[in-house]
């Protein structure tokens, strides 16, 4: 070694010591550093990440000299590509999804841990960190020197599943219109994917990606169609839809592939008489006292329907018909199960009970769904003024009465003014 060799060596030496005169002490000594990454809901096996080039796919314990260099490569993917629902391609750069539809990325900040308290930082000049680059736009490397006090090097990440749509295409039900721009068009439907994860888009057929936890799919069917069903793997119980769009939530843990189902729709109106009134649709209570958003989105859609000269449709309006904010587009082809709640008070607290339907029937009445597609009709339920009416029987108080075809164990009932009531005991 030459004397020029010699005055170097020194002068590098000094200068590491100068930058940090205690941070790599105790060289030649070897401590257990714990490099890997981090995730809440159990081990992320599958996830790659390298040490000094050597691939590993969980978290590792190392013994390490003090004083040594070693190399960490930590990938990530473009968060963004897996969020905003544009079926991007997977990113250049290191292999992030681990097969069969499962990919992992970086949540939160690296984070170093260390044996004596009060230490907030590595030491100066102990961590480069690089990336990433254009060559590697998915990576960070960090060129770490060991120091006696570090003892762990951990990173949270999330993992993803693949969600595979397939949305088929779907006939037009009957029209007097024909075929009219916007109503059975070739996508029938999208699903509104959303989670408290970040995930966030309309579906229709292709792949998409969700953060692993609770997800909930809501269907939204295009006009002139009305959802079907799910058809699932893993299998998730189907939501018969009541007009508005049917949601179902579930935990995400694997990835899943679900075909959605639409078919065309027929668009009705509903309203009650007096109005305001609650109505039972597949037996959920629908309280038109209280539009809902989504029944309002149905009734302002096919309100916008234009031909193909552009002129606005008056779609159904064969006369003056009742204001109503309720529009339901039911399955063509369907049967639907209609009721009301029996006794109900209006928005000055008078008493009705529910009579009948417009087009006949009675409490829990089967609906067909048939007819133009375009060509709303209104669907009326008709109430009642209530009266209250108690049988009493003696000797003995609150026997059994037929009332009305039915034995009733009780003596008190409410019953529209001016109907005919049969009873007997």
């Amino acid at each position: 070694m030459t004397a020029l060799q010699r005055t170097l060596g020194t002068l590098g030496f000094w200068l590491l010591c100068a930058a940090s005169p205690a941070a790599f002490a105790q060289s030649g000594s070897f401590i257990s550093v714990t490099v890997g990454p981090t995730l809440p809901a159990g081990n992320a096996a599958g996830y790659i990440f390298y040490v000094d080039n050597v691939p590993y796919t969980s978290t590792q314990i190392f013994r390490w000299q003090v004083g040594d260099v070693h190399v960490v490569r930590i990938p990530d993917v473009n968060i963004q590509n897996l969020l905003d629902g544009n079926n991007q391609p997977s990113p250049s750069g290191p292999v992030q999804d681990v097969g069969l539809g499962t990919r992992y990325s970086i949540s939160g900040p690296l984070a170093f841990a260390y044996s004596a308290p009060g230490i907030e930082a590595p030491p100066t000049g102990a961590v480069q960190k690089f990336g990433p680059t254009q060559t590697s736009p998915g990576e960070t490397t960090l060129r770490i020197q060991m120091w006696s006090f570090l003892r762990s090097l951990t990173w949270p990440v999330s993992r993803f599943h693949r969600l595979r749509f397939v949305t088929p295409s779907a006939g037009c039900a009957p029209s007097i219109y024909g075929m009219i721009p916007g109503a059975c068009g070739d996508i029938p439907g999208y699903t509104h994917v959303f989670s408290s994860g970040g995930c966030n888009y309309l579906a229709t057929t292709g792949d998409y990606w969700c953060p692993e936890g609770p997800v909930e799919l809501e269907s939204i069917p295009g006009v002139g169609y009305a959802f079907k069903d799910w058809n699932t793997n893993p299998g998730l119980i189907n939501v018969g839809a009541s007009g508005v769009p049917s949601s179902i939530v579930f935990n995400l843990a694997s990835p899943f592939s679900i075909q959605v189902n639409f078919g065309p729709g027929k668009f009705y109106k509903m309203n009650t008489d007096p109005a305001g009134l609650d109505i039972v649709v597949d037996r959920s209570i629908i309280r038109t006292k209280v539009p809902d958003a989504a029944i309002q989105t149905v009734c302002d859609q096919y309100q916008q329907i234009r031909d193909s000269n552009g002129v606005l449709q008056n779609i159904g309006q064969g006369g003056e018909s009742p204001k109503t904010d309720f529009c339901f587009v039911w399955l063509f082809g369907s049967t639907r199960l209609l009721g009301a709640t029996e006794l109900q008070l209006d928005a000055t607290g008078k008493q009705y009970i529910f009579d009948s339907w417009s087009f006949g029937g009675g409490q829990n009445a089967l609906f067909q769904v048939s007819g133009d597609n375009l060509k709303y009709d209104l669907i009326t339920a008709k109430f009642l003024r209530a009266a209250p009416v108690t049988f009493l029987t003696a000797p003995v108080a609150r026997l059994p009465l037929i009332v009305s075809n039915r034995t009733w164990p009780h003596d008190n009932f409410w019953f529209g003014q001016g109907k005919e009531i049969a009873f007997s005991a």
